[in-house]
């Protein structure tokens, strides 16, 4: 599998990205209420960009860990990786992972 493919299948399959990005957000303003003076506050675009770059990080982390196992297949790759996932409960273990994340 693709790190595509993989991003969009995660997306699809798990309300994560959403939950971690209204922590995010929630953080972001949080911290807008300390920064004064020479530290600018931050609109929404920039908390909304900068989530979803955080965002990307998290979900190319998982990525490689589970590349390191699995490797890109030449043949019925995709499917190896959603049979390895499902098999060792990796969605449920991110899931869980990122409700259980606290920004600081």
């Amino acid at each position: 599998m693709q790190y595509q493919e993989f991003k969009e299948w995660l997306e699809n399959n798990s309300n994560s990205k959403h939950i971690f990005l209204t922590k995010w957000k929630n953080y972001q303003i949080s911290k807008n209420s300390k920064r004064t003076g020479k530290t600018k506050k931050w609109d929404d675009d920039k908390i909304i960009r900068t989530g979803e770059e955080e965002w990307k990080k998290i979900v190319a982390n998982t990525y490689q860990k589970l590349k390191s196992h699995l490797g890109i297949p030449k043949y019925n790759g995709y499917q190896e990786w959603i049979d390895f996932i499902e098999k060792n409960e990796i969605l449920e273990s991110f899931d869980n992972s990122i409700l259980e994340i606290e920004l600081e």
